[in-house]
């Protein structure tokens, strides 16, 4: 979901616009998962194996969200 709107304000021959915008996931982005936040490897005791913690059963549901304002010089 977007939503964006502004305002334009004349300015001599160029025009200045003012935007607000937002955004929003309506979808679970969260890759379903069980693995440890630290894994351990067997195979090399001295590297250790990072995962995120979104990928891990400790995280239910992750939306994406975003807003911000945009300024803008029209020619």
């Amino acid at each position: 979901l977007a939503l964006e709107t502004g305002i334009r304000f004349p300015a001599g021959n160029n025009n200045i616009d003012l935007r607000v915008y937002f955004d929003h996931s309506l979808t679970n982005v969260q890759k379903t998962g069980d693995a440890h936040v630290v894994e351990y490897q067997s195979s090399n005791p001295s590297q250790f194996k990072y995962h995120s913690v979104v990928n891990t059963g400790l995280v239910d549901k992750v939306s994406l969200f975003g807003g911000g304002m945009k300024i803008g010089i029209n020619f």
